[in-house]
């Protein structure tokens, strides 16, 4: 009975060694370790261990002072490489001037090259897009003139003809000076050193500008003269009186906006009169006898000037049938704006609840005063 017993237990000693050294002979072959096995491990287990093995793997990432001296760059790795886009900053307007030759005039624009000055000026003045009111401005044409033009067909060609004798570089140079490098672009296929689409000046019936077809004068109830003092006056008058001038316009039937301005009126002249700062309406303030030389007064020595955009007064500036002093005021202011390419005493403002109205110009250039909600803010500009 003994011997049995003996005997079995040499069989399972016999059993676990064949089986160790079964484990270690498959974890060798995979490269791992072998590991060890309880003696009193059941023979009906699997061979392999239940339990899952790993491997930890350490990466450097720091650099290798000494690579590139092994491996020098060499321009020919960079063919292989992706090509990346990369954007210019946009041009200038002097970058795409059109160079021309030397003692041309305005008068020596062919046909195509006023085209292409009618198509981008004619158009009405959009934010920064400066049309053809702009550049007559420029070349000095009176504020009256400007305001005829506004009646007729072609106003580029027409400014363009009046000033025919200009040189065309001064005439590129107030282009570039307002930005419009659309139509710089568009010139430089008719207006070139090396382009002959600029007309010759031994042909003047070449020109397109030779001729007119509408004589430039002044509207009758205007004077020329008037105005252009006035504008003169306005840019150059550094020593204002106290006063501000208030244009306004309000239909008779349209209650709501007349009382929402008598309300706006009489909040403004209380800090007027504080501030020792006359208070001029646009509808009270001229002399019968001489209109256009009373306004004309008041815009070249008012320290500031007060819109009140409303539907009513876009209406009436828009209007081809009448021709009022507030139209004529908005016309100097317009002017006066072209000319110096800022604005200093001009102050838009609108009334809550109103739909906002204003017209094509320096109003959408500048900051817009709502009343009340931000009538202490205008105050502060104008009293400061």
């Amino acid at each position: 009975m003994e011997n049995d017993r003996s005997s079995t237990q040499t069989f399972q000693a016999d059993e676990n060694i064949l089986i160790k050294r079964f484990n270690d002979a498959i974890l060798e072959a995979k490269g791992g370790t072998a590991l060890a096995i309880d003696s009193k491990c059941d023979a009906n287990n699997d061979l392999l261990p239940s339990e899952s093995q790993s491997r930890t793997v350490e990466v450097q990432l720091d650099d290798d002072p000494e690579y590139y001296m092994r491996n020098p760059y060499s321009a020919s790795d960079d063919l292989n490489l992706e090509i990346f886009d990369f954007y210019d900053p946009p041009p200038a307007p002097t970058d795409v001037r059109p160079r021309v030759p030397p003692g041309l005039t305005i008068s020596n624009l062919s046909q195509f090259a006023v085209r292409q000055f009618e198509i981008f000026l004619d158009p009405p003045s959009l934010g920064t897009m400066c049309n053809w009111e702009y550049l007559a401005a420029r070349l000095g044409l009176a504020a009256s003139e400007i305001m005829y033009l506004r009646t007729q067909k072609r106003p580029t060609a027409e400014v363009l003809h009046k000033f025919s004798s200009r040189s065309l570089d001064d005439l590129l140079d107030i282009i570039c000076d307002l930005g419009r490098i659309d139509l710089l672009l568009s010139l430089r296929e008719y207006v070139s050193e090396g382009n002959f689409a600029v007309a010759s000046t031994r042909q003047p019936t070449d020109s397109g500008v030779a001729e007119s077809t509408i004589p430039l004068i002044s509207t009758s109830n205007i004077s020329m003269d008037d105005s252009d003092h006035a504008l003169l006056n306005s840019v150059n008058n550094p020593d204002r009186e106290k006063c501000i001038l208030v244009v306004h316009h309000e239909n008779k039937e349209n209650f709501q906006l007349r009382k929402n301005y008598a309300w706006f009126a009489k909040n403004l002249r209380k800090y007027a009169t504080r501030e020792n700062f006359k208070l001029r309406d646009v509808d009270n303030c001229v002399d019968d006898a001489n209109l256009i030389g009373t306004i004309n007064n008041l815009f070249a020595n008012a320290k500031h000037i007060i819109f009140v955009f409303s539907e009513d007064l876009l209406h009436l500036l828009y209007s081809s049938m009448e021709h009022s002093l507030k139209k004529y005021v908005f016309d100097l202011s317009n002017t006066e704006y072209a000319r110096t390419l800022r604005n200093m005493r001009f102050r838009p403002v609108v009334f809550k609840d109103e739909k906002i109205a204003l017209p094509v110009g320096w109003p959408n250039n500048t900051i817009v005063y709502e009343f009340p909600t931000m009538f202490d803010s205008l105050c502060s500009r104008i009293f400061r």
